[in-house]
């Protein structure tokens, strides 16, 4: 992983060994298991402790530096490569191998340049100096994409490109200000940014030490920006044990990890108990992989299902172990069918699924969305109401629903039902509804 010097030169390499897992394919690993690699704001200021928020996760699988973009950094050949923009009388000089502003204290001194860059690519800034406000920006004295101020014996910080041509500028009045050793490299790699502070995770320790990433499960999300759109795996490793999604296809390179994140089923990363690591593969792992993973960064094994607990989930025995509670509810061709009525929808609710307060169950079943054009499901507390743990719906195409929840009491029910639009008559259809406890495999 990369980890800053105490002096901050630039960021270090720690390659760890992974083996074949990640050779050449697209794929990614964010690792939480200790500090190193992990940022809190995206201007790399250090991550020192547990409860501090966590902006930066550099990508694991891939580490390394492109090729140097900045010509002349040092400034061992004066200004050549650069562009000094000055208003007079103030300009930038070369003063004993490092660039200084002299200035009258009011005109500003100016010095930039332009660099290839790839957009979306991920790039490392370092430098050296003081006083001196740097921005990187699409144009010659932007700063869309960064606006930084250089007060440190030697800051790094990080940038996505937006542009195939960016600008590194530095200006100011003040005099006696100065750069030396401006560094431009492209890191291999995808790191995770998290720009919204509200949004950043925490991390933390177990008791025996091994980090992890902790989210307040309300808005805290992991961005993650995949390789390829190509159909993939996601693993996600945590405390409580490690997690498999395969339902990444269509969800194109941009997702989110978190409790409404795109690409995670519903309520598992907070039945893991947070994230010990976070790993994608285009192509998906192997079995053997998946257990390395989870060995490596788990604390637990895999989380793997137990025993059914739906009574009569293929409706096969009619409405057998399920209730009508609103609406009409029929068992038609093998299926559950609820239908508009009266004014209101239709709600059938399981019998009471027994279950271990703390406990993680998946849950999984089909449907179709009938002439309503759409489906709604929850996990409920109750048989009579919607109130719930989790509450969902899926719109404009059959699917197969898969999630998972954490019980919060001995008994919880699955509640299927219509749309609280359309009109009496108009159906949704559900089958092969299941219900099973999750386990880690050790």
């Amino acid at each position: 992983m990369f980890g800053l010097t105490n002096a901050k030169p630039h960021l270090a390499l720690r390659k760890p060994s992974l083996g074949t897992v990640f050779t050449g394919v697209n794929s990614t690993l964010l690792d939480f298991t200790d500090a190193t690699g992990l940022y809190q704001d995206q201007t790399l200021t250090a991550l020192t402790a547990a409860g501090q928020s966590i902006g930066t996760v550099l990508d694991e699988a891939h580490l390394g530096y492109g090729p140097e973009r900045i010509t002349n950094g040092d400034f061992s050949s004066g200004l050549t490569g650069w562009i000094e923009a000055s208003t007079a009388p103030s300009y930038v000089s070369v003063i004993g191998g490092v660039a200084t502003w002299v200035t009258d204290g009011v005109n500003i001194a100016r010095l930039r340049q332009a660099i290839t860059t790839t957009v979306g690519a991920t790039y490392l800034v370092s430098m050296s100096g003081s006083g001196v406000p740097v921005a990187i920006g699409t144009t010659a004295g932007a700063s869309e994409v960064v606006a930084f101020a250089l007060n440190n014996a030697r800051p790094s910080f990080i940038f996505t490109a937006t542009s195939t041509t960016t600008w590194f500028n530095c200006s100011i009045a003040a005099n006696g200000a100065t750069i030396d050793n401006v560094s431009i490299r492209q890191v291999l790699g995808i790191p995770s940014v998290q720009t919204a502070n509200n949004s950043r995770w925490k991390w933390r320790t177990l008791p025996s030490g091994r980090g992890y990433a902790e989210s307040d499960y309300v808005d805290d999300a992991i961005p993650l920006t995949l390789p390829t759109a190509a159909n993939g795996e996601l693993v996600l490793i945590g405390p409580n044990g490690c997690w498999r999604e395969t339902r990444l296809a269509a969800l194109g390179t941009s997702v989110t990890i978190g409790p409404t994140g795109t690409a995670t089923t519903a309520g598992i990363v907070k039945a893991l108990g947070g994230l010990h690591a976070v790993a994608y593969k285009q192509g998906g792992f192997t079995a053997a992989e998946y257990q390395w993973l989870c060995r490596r960064y788990g604390s637990k094994g895999p989380l793997v299902a137990g025993g059914e607990l739906v009574s009569n989930g293929d409706f096969s025995s009619g409405l057998t172990g399920w209730n009508q509670v609103i609406g009409s509810v029929t068992a038609t061709g093998g299926r559950l069918r609820v239908s508009r009525s009266g004014g209101v929808i239709g709600r059938a609710v399981s019998t009471a699924i027994p279950c271990v307060v703390g406990k993680v169950y998946q849950v999984t079943f089909d449907f179709y969305i009938g002439t309503l054009g759409n489906a709604d499901w929850y996990i409920g507390i109750s048989p009579t109401s919607s109130t719930g743990l989790i509450h969902a719906q899926g719109d404009g195409v059959n699917g197969r629903a898969s999630f998972v929840f954490t019980a919060t009491q001995t008994s919880h029910y699955i509640g299927l039902q219509a749309s609280a639009t359309g009109t009496d008559g108009q159906y949704t259809e559900y089958d092969n509804v299941s219900v099973k406890p999750l386990t880690p495999e050790w």
